[in-house]
């Protein structure tokens, strides 16, 4: 897919040689001539053949995330209510959960459909930034290979959460800024800066951390820009040539009815997200919600949430898995310097999201997507920057090292997402479900297979934490949740139990059981799993203890 993207946007009937003089502005010098299309572009096939394998492969290996169950039971609750009753304590839009919705509707319930929306929206990020060929050209080649290939990007990209779908809309607007900054296309530049502003207020609360250091970034290189002089950038970017390649003659930029499309655009925006955050006016109050959630979420954000990292934590997860995002982070402090405006102008945004991130006391390792697509952009400048500034030995060099990066990148991927999915171990695979999550679904689906009326067997969830079991295991009409009381005797066909808890619970069986150990997820106690053996005797795999109910104490005789 991207190779096909790759082959259509540069449209192999011309190239121009573009010398930028102000950055993100209208003057540019073009120099129209014909080329071919490098050969080099072939070689795309098998970067994309990897990457499409690397989203796509083994998709349900993992079990469900604990937010991944949250977002699935909203979706449980929305077929129930015809609509998403936003709630403002949740820190995330509705709109991702209508898309997790159609997707179930396409595909059916599972965790596989629900992944789906983000694979493909984890697909179509890279193609956006593919698509920012035309503003920056090869430069955006090497910030889509490393956007493709990134560990986080992958591995985030296959969880059914609202991060990589956000990237998407930042993404959007940013494709939509070029188009009209660089006088590109005045309708798209509206539209998608529109739809990308819309898209992300609709998508999470913390929209305002990247439009607040967009444009903080555009002030800086303004002022930087009247003491600092630009490096030379010279790029060959796919334009459309006429007949015998001469210049296209372009009308106006803005249409005559500018302002009147403007409006539109924003209205269209704006009407969008009330409808959405109102239920489609099912739930009125949602769209004062809307506002009154900044105040949970910066109260979260700034600590108590338990989910507080230093300072530095940004830099220790790009140097376990990031290496190009912290190569171009350490390119940036010379870019800055050296680059165009408009590099200068990645560098600043790059930066600068990092240090609002860095900031932040709340932190989850799947906010570093907000951080890696800039630094991508960032990537590319410091490759082509080596390309050009050395025209002797700086290719090969740039390159290369380009190159080794991004296997690199490419290996550390597969090895999180094959070899080590639920592993604790690994800083991104944050507080997730353990993998005996997965043994306790495919016994129970086993059983049920074999005999069908074991679908309303009973399920006793008896353990203190819970997610994401209520919706994992919402397909069984005899589920219950019911947390675990000294005294009490427990009976069902399959038992979850704290292991603090096991002792008492062994002694009130009323029957033999398979006891298994298990976790709920790293950050929980050890749990046990009991299956009543007259139920699963016939279907049962793997090990396993048979506990049998105590002996009967016998009354004394009189």
């Amino acid at each position: 897919m991207l190779w096909t993207v790759h082959l259509f946007l540069t449209r192999m009937r011309g190239r121009a040689s573009i010398q930028r003089t102000t950055g993100p502005g209208p003057e540019i010098q073009m120099a129209w001539y014909m080329k071919k299309s490098d050969s080099w572009h072939w070689f795309l096939a098998l970067p994309a053949v990897a990457w499409l394998f690397l989203l796509l492969y083994a998709l349900g290996l993992r079990p469900p995330h604990h937010d991944e169950g949250v977002n699935g039971w909203y979706i449980i609750q929305m077929w129930r209510q015809g609509f998403f009753r936003y709630d403002p304590s949740n820190y995330h839009g509705p709109l991702f959960f209508y898309m997790l919705q159609l997707s179930e509707t396409l595909f059916g319930k599972g965790i596989i459909s629900l992944r789906l929306v983000t694979v493909v929206f984890a697909a179509l990020n890279t193609l956006l930034v593919l698509a920012h060929r035309r503003f920056f050209g090869r430069i955006a080649l090497w910030a889509a290979l490393a956007l493709a290939f990134s560990p986080a990007a992958l591995f985030y990209g296959r969880y059914a959460i609202h991060e990589t779908v956000f990237i998407f809309f930042q993404l959007l607007f940013s494709y939509g800024y070029f188009s009209y900054a660089r006088r590109v296309s005045w309708r798209t530049g509206v539209v998608c800066m529109t739809a990308g502003f819309f898209g992300t207020v609709l998508i999470k609360e913390t929209f305002f951390i990247f439009f607040g250091t967009w444009f903080i970034a555009l002030f800086l290189v303004s002022v930087l820009g009247r003491f600092l002089p630009e490096g030379e950038v010279r790029e060959e970017l796919p334009m459309p040539v006429g007949k015998k390649g001469k210049h296209v003659v372009k009308p106006a930029f803005a249409p005559p009815d500018a302002r009147d499309f403007i409006f539109k655009a924003i209205g269209a925006g704006l009407l969008a997200t009330l409808l959405i955050y109102s239920g489609f006016l099912m739930n009125p109050r949602g769209v004062v919600d809307m506002v009154a959630a900044l105040a949970p979420w910066l109260k979260t954000g700034m600590g108590g949430s338990g989910h507080e990292k230093p300072f530095f934590y940004w830099l220790k997860l790009m140097r376990m898995y990031e290496w190009p995002a912290l190569a171009a982070l350490a390119a940036s402090a010379v870019l800055g310097w050296r680059t165009s405006r408009l590099g200068r102008f990645w560098c600043a945004l790059a930066v600068g999201l990092v240090l609002a991130y860095s900031l932040i006391p709340y932190k989850t390792p799947w906010l570093i997507l907000n951080l890696i697509w800039p630094l991508c952009f960032v990537f590319g400048y410091a490759v082509e920057t080596v390309r050009r500034q050395w025209p002797l030995w700086g290719q090969g060099l740039g390159y290369l090292t380009a190159a080794l990066l991004i296997v690199a990148s490419a290996g550390l991927a597969a090895r999180l997402e094959f070899r080590h999915p639920a592993d604790p171990s690994q800083p991104y695979v944050y507080t997730h479900s353990d993998m005996s999550l997965n043994s306790l679904k495919a016994n129970i689906e086993r059983a049920c297979a074999r005999h069908p009326e074991a679908n309303n067997m009973r399920i006793v969830v008896a353990i203190q934490q819970t997610w994401p079991l209520p919706w994992t295991l919402s397909d069984y009409p005899g589920l219950q949740f019911a947390p675990y009381k000294a005294g009490t005797k427990l009976a069902g066909d399959v038992l979850l139990v704290d292991i603090r808890d096991q002792r008492a619970v062994e002694a009130g069986l009323d029957a033999p059981y398979y006891r298994v150990n298990g976790k709920l997820r790293d950050a929980y106690t050890d749990i046990l799993y009991y299956y009543r053996e007259a139920r699963f005797a016939d279907t049962w795999q793997g090990a396993g203890t048979l506990v049998r109910p105590p002996p009967a104490r016998q009354e004394p005789k009189p």
